[in-house]
């Protein structure tokens, strides 16, 4: 069983990866800009913050986060 985090772990993608790794025996932590459930910790990119309790023993890291490539229109100050 490995302890892993997930940036983006509330997006579409990353909630059915959580449901995998859970249902395979894994701890998943979860960054979030608003945390709400018990394995879920706060990281603001905006204020260089993140909850350092989310790195403690974490085996292996999966970065999903970004933007929505459906939200809004990729203008090139959006692409940015």
């Amino acid at each position: 069983m490995a302890k892993i985090l997930i940036t983006g772990g509330t997006g579409l993608v990353g909630k059915r990866l959580t449901k995998m790794l859970v249902k395979n025996n894994h701890e998943v932590l979860v960054l979030s800009r608003s945390p709400k459930k018990e394995n879920e910790f706060r990281w603001n990119l905006s204020e260089n913050f993140i909850d350092k309790k989310a790195l403690e023993n974490v085996d292996y890291i999966i970065h999903l986060a970004g933007a929505g490539i459906a939200d809004k229109r990729w203008t090139d100050e959006r692409k940015k």
